[in-house]
């Protein structure tokens, strides 16, 4: 289902605003907290990072001093301009939900300060790994420029999050947080916990639907596949297109019933890539924010993770609805597994999917849906 991203601004929220300047600076003009960046990047060459957090800023400060120097000299970046090409577009001529988190993970490693760190690790890459409030107000053109701005919100070892947004001139199209990680291993696990049916569909996976990573095991580099988040969520969409009748539905709606569906949100977006040769739990980082009953589902989840990933194998879309304002707004949740045989199975993938119906003339949000649509809802959600 390629979904209009049209400006449906009374549902949204207000998108992260950034306080610091977009504008490119050199990286030994960055300073934080006093810090010259290039001690920074020694010492996150040494160490392997460093954690941006509240003892650091209000040491010896007072608190209202400290947050006005950090935000005056935060990290940030902003991308060279990207043009809208054909590729990148769905039915309408905007832009395809998943490809704004391709273009937020081509700024990122591709622009952003990032430093030398991952080549002194076993991973020798960054890959995007979670995106969270994910909101979408609008989308360039086709052939319409854009440019990527982010600001680095938090920095440990081997993973940094950043809020970004998508621009043109002053226009904010889509934005989101973005962390990116240079080790394999989940940080944390929010449980989606589909409340009521849960709609399943299976779909055969191909060798461009896959990337892979690099670890060191005890006695060689091996690559391992994963399927990227931007693929990911193009097996969420397809997986509600089929739930709501496949392509011919939705044009049906489109045509006779003057009605469109459009994505306005993801929550939770989240891979899980797999383990090296130490075993699944060691080094897991624990997060400030994560008690010990979501530990023990990390622990609980990642139990199964004996399927090796690899193309050509089955993969199954588990979603579950929450219907909200007499069908007008879909909570999808959705998780992405691969199973082998009848009993294992390895989790890739999570994200909670908003989708709006609108008014295909207006695109305005509307409640008046096919009585069809509605009976499917009551039957199987």
């Amino acid at each position: 289902m390629r979904f209009f991203v049209g400006a449906v601004l009374i549902l949204l929220q207000p998108v992260v605003a950034f306080t610091g300047s977009s504008t490119p600076r050199a990286r030994n003009q960055y300073k934080i907290y006093d810090i010259d960046c290039r001690i920074i990047k020694k010492e996150c060459l040494r160490s392997g990072g460093f954690m941006m957090s509240s003892s650091d800023v209000f040491h010896s400060k007072t608190a209202d001093l400290a947050e006005e120097e950090y935000r005056s000299n935060r990290v940030s970046f902003k991308s060279p301009k990207f043009r809208v090409y054909i590729e990148d577009t769905d039915a309408y001529g905007v832009m395809y939900n998943s490809n704004y988190v391709r273009a937020y993970e081509r700024a990122l490693l591709r622009y952003a300060p990032l430093s030398d760190r991952s080549k002194n690790h076993a991973n020798e890459k960054w890959i995007l790994s979670s995106v969270h409030s994910q909101k979408f107000r609008s989308s360039p053109d086709l052939g319409e420029e854009y440019v990527i701005r982010g600001e680095l919100f938090e920095c440990d070892v081997d993973v940094q999050t950043w809020d970004l947004e998508m621009v043109t001139d002053d226009v904010i199209h889509n934005s989101a947080r973005v962390t990116i990680t240079a080790r394999m291993k989940p940080s944390i696990l929010n449980n989606l916990n589909p409340n009521g049916k849960v709609d399943e569909k299976r779909y055969t996976t191909y060798h461009d639907e896959f990337d892979h990573y690099k670890f060191s095991s005890k006695n060689d580099h091996i690559y391992n596949y994963y399927v990227p988040l931007r693929n990911a969520m193009n097996f969420f969409e397809r997986s509600r297109s089929d739930f709501l009748g496949g392509p011919n539905a939705l044009r049906k709606m489109q045509m006779e019933d003057d009605l469109i569906w459009v994505v306005t949100g993801v929550e939770n977006g989240q891979i899980f890539p797999g383990d090296d040769d130490n075993g699944p739990m060691d080094d897991i980082p624990v997060d400030m924010f994560l008690p010990e009953e979501e530990m023990e589902k990390v622990r609980n989840s990642i139990s199964e993770e004996s399927v090796e990933v690899s193309p050509g194998k089955e993969v199954i879309v588990h979603t579950s609805f929450d219907v909200k304002r007499r069908g007008m707004i879909l909570d999808c949740h959705h998780t992405l597994w691969m199973k082998e045989g009848n009993s294992k199975k390895r989790r890739l993938a999570q994200a909670t999917c908003i989708i709006v119906a609108l008014k295909g003339s207006t695109r305005r949000p509307t409640s008046k849906l096919p009585q069809w649509v509605l009976d499917k809802f009551a039957s199987e959600i």
